[in-house]
């Protein structure tokens, strides 16, 4: 992570929240699938370790959209002494603003995400970020972390050739780069890798084929198992 009002890093996100002891209201931003929603919770892991200066039952994790729900704003959050917003950018524009005059009225430490085209396009947001005490970038993961998480995802799954099938994968397009560095698309890419022996597909080499092929594949496999019913609409 980046944390851009004060200038650190990059760092790890552990090294962030040991050094941060007086920001009390963050927001956390990135690309999508960079690991925002981690990030918030990894914050009530946090919480949950012994020498933690604050506990799970003082910190609320929600998403954006439960303040719209809740037409008498904070009240009912008030016994809370963090509050963890996600999603702040999948409510839409009109809705995000509502959510951030409910937040108005909170005072306690607060940490919210949402992804960075949205702050800086959106006027709201943009403006709730002058007030922040920092805001915390999830930068794209390091060649070191691709490498220790799929090993792990191989281990876990016992497929030691997996590795192997994304290194040749890597030599038949440069664009596969960015995809390995997103937390989600790396997920989603070694979710494809698993079932190379199966795939009527060829490797997508951007976000949106990624998704269009992971739907495809998963949808045809559960049909196979005779465990889906229906084949629902594209999404």
């Amino acid at each position: 992570v980046r944390a851009i009002r004060t200038s650190i890093g990059p760092i790890r996100l552990s090294e962030f929240t040991s050094r941060d002891s007086t920001a009390r209201f963050v927001i956390v931003t990135g690309d999508p699938g960079a690991g925002k929603s981690m990030v918030l919770r990894a914050r009530v892991l946090k919480a949950c370790a012994p020498d933690a200066t604050y506990s799970t039952a003082s910190t609320r994790l929600l998403h954006a959209s439960e303040l719209l729900d809740n037409p008498i704003g904070l009240t009912p959050l008030l016994e809370a002494a963090e509050l963890l917003v996600d999603g702040l950018d999948e409510v839409g524009q009109i809705h995000a603003e509502q959510v951030i005059e409910a937040l108005a009225g909170w005072n306690g430490p607060c940490w919210i995400a949402c992804r960075s085209e949205f702050l800086r396009h959106n006027k709201a947001a943009a403006i709730l970020a002058v007030h922040a005490d920092d805001i915390l970038e999830v930068l794209p993961w390091t060649p070191a972390d691709i490498s220790w998480f799929i090993q792990r995802y191989a281990d876990k799954i016992n497929d030691p050739g997996l590795m192997d099938w994304v290194r040749s994968v890597r030599n038949t397009s440069t664009e596969l780069d960015a995809l390995l560095s997103n937390p989600l698309h790396l997920m989603l890419l070694l979710y494809l890798g698993s079932e190379r022996n199966n795939l009527a597909i060829g490797i997508p080499g951007n976000r949106y084929s990624l998704y269009e092929a992971f739907y495809e594949h998963w949808i045809q496999r559960e049909a196979n198992r005779g465990e889906s019913v229906h084949l629902p609409p594209a999404i």
